[in-house]
């Protein structure tokens, strides 16, 4: 480990004791000023009684503002996170496995497609897939 990186990795672990996060279930390491996050990042206050959203309002705040101080140290080039429970997508935090909201999906009227001759069909000629 770089000098540098040594000098990172100790701001780094005191803005995370910093936080109200959970610092047993998170991994971190620099390399040449890219810092990477790992693990479960959970909030350890009394906030986990809160219902699902307000919990989630805390952890994005929490990994907000550990992001922005992260960013302010001297020597970090880059940050990545890989925890296992959420993740950032194009600018924003969401669950892992959360799916999409999405409208009701709307169904149009099936169409008929007619094959062309000598094309193979996929199905048989009792209706099911090969």
């Amino acid at each position: 480990m770089l000098r540098s990186d040594f000098l990172v990795h100790n701001e780094v672990r005191r803005e995370l004791v910093r936080t109200q996060a959970n610092l047993e279930k998170i991994q971190f390491g620099v390399t040449r000023g890219v810092v990477y996050f790992g693990g479960e990042f959970w909030v350890r206050i009394g906030v986990r009684k809160l219902d699902g959203e307000k919990y989630f309002d805390v952890l994005v705040s929490t990994l907000v503002g550990l992001e922005k101080r992260v960013r302010r140290i001297p020597g970090v080039a880059d940050i990545f996170f890989r925890f296992t429970n959420i993740e950032k997508s194009g600018g924003f935090w969401r669950r892992m496995n959360a799916k999409p909201k999405i409208g009701p999906v709307i169904q149009g009227p099936a169409r008929h497609v007619e094959i062309l001759e000598g094309a193979e069909s996929l199905y048989e000629e009792d209706g099911e897939e090969k």
